[in-house]
């Protein structure tokens, strides 16, 4: 009889250990943008590549609205058993929970699973001012009057408050306009309307091939191939602007640490076909696909680094 016990036991420990170790029979993959954005586009690589490795049924659920803070929301309440995950890129994980007095959830216990890509942004402007690098656009903006205006993809995105560190750090005067979008933001640039505009590579660099717009720095640690005669900021002597946008998957609070390795394993699968890797190439991107650690570890520095400029410069978006 005990015996008989003993194995029944066993046996429910490792059917409760395989459950742990696997997402269920569907699955829903939140992503905080509408359809046809950077963020879709990698949920639905993910999503098709988790249902054709698990053959599970995954959907991609786009839950735009209040700078991702809704979907963030409905990730946050689910359960931890791998049938809710959250291909999201930097905004509703480490920015606004840094430039509001409070979020609706703690972004630390969010399950950090991978990141998938990472990709630089680039200063640039309307070529028709005729600065050639960082160091003109601040000795130009000096000598005008009144302020310069950049354009960004909204309030609390990355675009903002990377000019607005420039600004602190520069001591220029920059004033904000703040669009729907990068496509919108860029137009603002080449009509004149503004005179710069960080910018991710998907959305600037035909760009600087036909000459429109010039880019006068990247945040990336090395120059890029797609611009490689575009300095870094730290060449030209600005530090701290070492940072990029990143997009990742992450799940709900208290998933196990075997799911979110399984989970990871079936990410970098997904990610490294050729479909996947064209696309990838395409954004101007590269592959990160880490671990759940080495992920967990970034959210934690980045949110570090975007709570010191949020009382560096006593900005809050409220």
């Amino acid at each position: 009889m005990l015996k008989a016990l003993l194995a029944l036991i066993a046996i429910l420990g490792a059917r409760e250990a395989a459950a742990q170790q696997s997402p269920p029979a569907t699955v829903r993959v939140v992503s905080p943008n509408p359809a046809g954005g950077t963020t879709d586009l990698l949920a639905r690589v993910f999503a098709r590549g988790l249902q054709a490795r698990t053959g599970a049924s995954v959907v991609v659920e786009n839950r735009p609205g209040a700078s991702g803070l809704t979907a963030t929301v409905a990730v946050a309440r689910a359960a931890p058993d791998g049938g809710t995950l959250f291909m999201t890129n930097e905004g509703p994980i480490t920015i606004l929970p840094s430039f509001r007095k409070e979020t609706p959830y703690d972004p630390a216990s969010l399950s950090a699973i991978s990141m998938a890509i990472s990709m630089p942004f680039y200063m640039i402007v309307n070529s028709r001012l005729g600065v050639r690098d960082a160091r003109d656009f601040v000795a130009l903006a000096k000598s005008r009057a009144g302020p310069v205006f950049y354009g960004s993809t909204g309030i609390g995105g990355p675009s903002h408050l990377l000019a607005e560190q420039f600004a602190e750090q520069t001591g220029v005067r920059l004033s904000h306009i703040p669009y729907q979008g990068g496509p919108q933001a860029l137009a603002s640039l080449l009509s004149g309307e503004t005179d710069l505009f960080f910018s991710v590579p998907s959305t600037a660099l035909a760009h600087i091939r036909d000459r429109e717009a010039t880019f006068l720095a990247v945040t990336s640690r090395a120059r890029t191939a797609d611009a490689p005669g575009v300095a870094t900021f730290l060449e030209q002597g600005f530090p701290g602007f070492e940072v990029g946008s990143w997009f990742g998957l992450l799940g709900p609070p208290g998933m196990s640490a075997a799911l979110r390795e399984t989970l990871r394993n079936d990410m970098a699968a997904a990610f490294t076909d050729a479909e996947a890797k064209s696309m990838i190439d395409k954004l101007g991107a590269a592959p990160v696909l880490d671990r759940p650690d080495e992920f967990a570890a970034t959210v934690k520095g980045d949110l570090a680094r975007w709570r010191a400029l949020s009382a560096r410069l006593k900005l809050t978006l409220d």
